[in-house]
């Protein structure tokens, strides 16, 4: 189900060994930012290893919970961790996160027929340049207003200019208070601060960015003929089509980790740029199914608007993920209990999940669309993306065939 193997282990009791060691927001280098300094003996909990050798934690701190990394030689007590991680039985998550586009709250109350609307629909279809070339016209006529100036800062982000996003949403905010311009502009900093990301490889349908200490040229190549190739077989499945090129950004799993705000359990994430974890060495079928996945969500989102499930079990079901039986022994018994919602009642943004919740949730959503592939053959799933009123109806029979 669009999953890698991530060893989940039981929370273990660790402790600080050093007085005023440095809890780090992005890794334990020197460089990395400091967010407090930590007292002898104060508790903390590892979530994750990297390495062996740093470890992201959470920490009680005046009465909340600050998640940070602290490096292994500052800590004492991981012995019990490491044998929980050892002992843990690997488990299948998923590997995208689905990422929230742009805020709806900045362009609420807009008229339909406003620029800055259509402004909005553009970056939704993935069409960020065009999308920015509108609302720099607009700033130009109407003054340096705050929400065109928001608006405009996502269109460059999700063109993958980080500095002018960075730039647009720090003015914005100077002119008007916003939390989520104000989370947004974090983003767009911590992965500026992060990312090594600066080489470029450019096809007909994506601009690939990597790490060239990372990855060698014609590795990069490679990754980029995979990408038209992927993007070839979903267009050609679900009908959609790029106006502009879509980004591609390839980073090490701690580097993808240290620089995006997905889950743990994520290797994956669309928000306008497709941005992978790379976990082979040298690029080959998992690298290929995690392209595809995410290639869905931007072929989708070009479409049309869809519910997360929909995304989620077409993106699983054109990597080629299938249900195991106890999955769908699980799925059903949740389903009839009513541990999980329904359908229509799952929401957009799962990278807050736990690992648990999020494997029930993406084996629920692939198993609703081989039920909808095997129920609905003739409505054909170009018909339906072009439909998605029939969908309304559809999802209340898959709610029940779902507990079959």
């Amino acid at each position: 189900m669009g999953v890698f193997a991530l060893v989940a282990a039981a929370a273990a009791a660790a402790a600080v060994s050093q007085d005023q060691a440095a809890l780090r927001r992005t890794g334990c280098g020197v460089d990395d930012e400091v967010i407090v300094r930590l007292a002898g003996g104060t508790p903390v909990t590892p979530r994750f290893a990297f390495d062996g050798t740093c470890y992201k934690v959470a920490a009680a701190i005046d009465g909340r919970v600050v998640e940070g990394y602290l490096p292994a030689a500052a800590m004492q007590g991981l012995d019990g961790f490491e044998s929980a991680r050892r002992a843990a039985r690997e488990t299948e998550v998923p590997r995208s996160a689905p990422a929230v586009p742009a805020p709806r709250e900045l362009v609420s109350g807009v008229p339909a027929n406003h620029p800055v609307a259509e402004a909005a629909r553009l970056l939704e279809t993935n069409q960020p340049a065009q999308a920015l070339t509108r609302l720099e016209g607009l700033i130009q006529m109407h003054g340096r207003q705050a929400r065109l100036l928001a608006i405009a800062g996502f269109a460059a982000y999700q063109g993958d200019d980080l500095r002018r996003a960075m730039e647009y949403w720090k003015e914005s905010l100077e002119k008007e208070p916003n939390p989520s311009v104000e989370r947004l502009l974090q983003r767009a900093r911590k992965e500026f601060q992060t990312d090594g990301s600066t080489g470029k490889k450019y096809g007909s349908r994506f601009v690939l960015r990597y790490d060239e200490t990372k990855l060698d040229s014609e590795t990069a190549r490679g990754i980029l003929a995979v990408l038209e190739e992927e993007y070839a077989r979903v267009s050609y499945e679900l009908g959609c089509r790029v106006e502009e090129r879509l980004t591609a950004v390839v980073q090490p799993l701690d580097a993808y980790r240290r620089s995006t705000d997905a889950a743990e359990w994520s290797g994956g994430q669309f928000d306008g740029r497709i941005r992978v974890a790379m976990i082979e060495a040298t690029p080959g079928e998992a690298t290929r199914r995690a392209f595809a996945h995410e290639i869905v969500h931007a072929c989708l989102a070009g479409l049309g608007k869809y519910p997360a499930w929909l995304h989620e079990g077409l993106a699983q079901r054109m990597t080629g993920d299938r249900l195991t039986p106890a999955t769908s022994a699980a799925i059903k018994t949740a389903v009839r209990s009513g541990a999980v919602p329904r359908l229509e009642r799952i929401g957009q943004d799962w990278s807050r999940m736990s690992t648990k919740h999020a494997a029930l949730a993406y084996g629920m959503a692939l198993h609703a669309v081989d039920l909808l592939y095997l129920h609905y053959p003739a409505y054909g799933i170009r018909n339906l993306l072009r439909n998605p009123q029939v969908l309304d109806q559809i999802t209340v029979d898959l709610n029940r065939r779902l507990m079959e």
